[in-house]
């Protein structure tokens, strides 16, 4: 494990964002325990230190970038999209913690969008997965629909947007994993 703060300035703690890096880290390790996990802290939450951290991230030669941080979509974002676009390099992001709606980067055609689910089992010890309400998701405003989900279609989407997300994990606090 490394850090590397973007342009060498630390950020300012923040309890929030330090939860979302822990639970990143972690899960990253548990998950691939021989991994090289290199931390890249952008300055502050603004869109260019955020997206310059991802640059920084593919520079030190991430093989995948996880982003736990989203916004709102705008009508410009895909001008955004090249961050993304590194050969080699997978690009993963939340969908959201806010319920119904897209969030960019998640809602990037070159970003892997993670959702949330809820994890319970029931008195016969079987495990029962189900969405979780405060995942983000839906189909976004401006994003062109990646062709892999083109060739499956997704209902209610006439306009042919990028839907999200793409895949889930356990994300609700109530019955997600233990954070340290």
């Amino acid at each position: 494990f490394r850090k590397v703060y973007a342009n060498g300035i630390r950020p300012r703690s923040n309890a929030g964002w330090a939860l979302e890096i822990a639970l990143d880290v972690e899960w990253a390790h548990a998950i691939a325990p021989a991994a090289k996990i290199v931390l890249v802290e952008a300055p502050s939450n603004s869109f260019s230190d955020l997206l310059n951290a991802v640059d920084i991230a593919v520079f030190q030669g991430a093989s995948v970038v996880s982003m736990s941080w989203g916004g709102s979509e705008f009508s410009s974002e895909s001008s955004y999209d090249f961050h993304f676009t590194a050969g080699g390099v997978t690009f993963t992001a939340s969908a959201g913690d806010s319920g119904n709606g897209g969030e960019y980067p998640a809602a990037s055609p070159y970003v892997i969008s993670v959702g949330g689910t809820t994890l319970q089992v029931d008195t016969a010890g079987k495990y029962i997965e189900t969405a979780w309400s405060g995942s983000g998701g839906g189909i976004s405003s401006y994003e062109t629909q990646p062709l892999y989900q083109a060739t499956y279609g997704m209902p209610n989407n006439p306009n042919s947007k990028r839907g999200i997300p793409d895949v889930a994990y356990d994300g609700d606090p109530n019955s997600g994993f233990p954070v340290y």
